[in-house]
């Protein structure tokens, strides 16, 4: 998600997919490049193994998104039996991915934070996992949430205080480290775990709000 040089507002989603190794897509996307001169303010990226469906076809890779353009959706996890999911709700699916079930469930709800506490009673229906991260575009939040088969953490940093997530803490200390070498350790304002079976909001203001969440206690990073 992009944001303009003046104000806050009136910025673009920018979006791309491809089914190759994610070393090829960062070097071939035409989407991805064109955020080396975007002033980004959210970025969502995941490289995910095929669960259902043919990765030939784009349709059934991440992000799955709305038509309107409101929600943009990745996922760790599986879902099976999705497409029974989506008969008991009347749900149309348009992939073969089951992924694409967690979004028709969000679109159908009043919220997002409703539709992933469905997604979460879905999954857990069938014997399933998720650990999801959910972009509502036109108010520019993003919404996290996992159940206990799914690791999510997070991280902030000192500075501009910007947040970070990822599937484990090794992940993300391996990507600031690269960024920042020696000095990264000494950025990093909290690392933590994401709560399970609570949705989680990263507001554009930089708040992690838990809805339902008894309060979450943050464990700072040694340094």
């Amino acid at each position: 998600v992009t944001q303009p040089l003046k104000g806050k507002y009136g910025g673009a989603v920018i979006m791309d997919k491809a089914p190759m190794a994610s070393t090829d897509f960062v070097a071939q996307s035409k989407g991805w490049n064109r955020l080396r001169a975007a002033r980004a303010t959210i970025v969502l990226g995941h490289c995910r193994f095929s669960t259902s469906g043919s990765p030939a076809l784009n349709i059934n890779n991440h992000p799955h998104f709305s038509d309107n353009g409101r929600y943009y959706v990745v996922h760790n996890g599986i879902v099976p039996q999705h497409e029974a999911i989506a008969d008991e709700h009347c749900l149309k699916l348009r992939s073969q991915c089951d992924t694409e079930v967690l979004l028709r469930l969000i679109e159908a709800a009043p919220r997002p934070v409703d539709g992933l506490a469905d997604c979460l009673r879905a999954c857990g229906s069938v014997g399933g996992s998720m650990a999801v991260a959910l972009l509502d575009a036109p108010h520019r939040t993003v919404w996290l949430c996992r159940d206990s088969d799914r690791p999510l953490w997070l991280c902030r940093l000192k500075d501009k205080r910007p947040w970070f997530f990822a599937s484990t803490a090794e992940i993300l200390m391996t990507g600031i480290e690269q960024t920042y070498g020696r000095d990264a350790g000494r950025r990093i304002e909290m690392i933590l775990p994401l709560a399970s079976g609570q949705p989680h909001a990263l507001t554009p203001g930089g708040l992690l709000i838990a809805p339902f969440a008894a309060p979450v206690h943050y464990r700072k990073l040694e340094e």
